[in-house]
């Protein structure tokens, strides 16, 4: 319901992460895209869609990067 009234910031969902290729996999389930961002060599404690094309990673040492989905 609250859709309605609040824009989603971005069409794509994060999917699921792969630690093990440091992968994070996000959905555009309109559009069918699957794409893999990879988040670098750092451990990921979180990631966020922040805009219609950027995630943002947020790393245990308590530092972050942003990083376009479609580049």
């Amino acid at each position: 319901m609250l859709e309605r009234f609040f824009k989603k910031a971005s069409s794509f969902e994060i999917q699921s992460i792969d630690p093990a290729q440091k992968l994070v996999i996000v959905e555009d389930k309109d559009l069918g895209l699957v794409i893999k961002v990879p988040y670098g060599p750092k451990i990921l404690k979180k990631a966020e869609i922040v805009s219609q094309y950027e995630i943002q990673f947020l790393y245990e040492d308590g530092s972050s990067r942003i990083s376009k989905i479609l580049s």
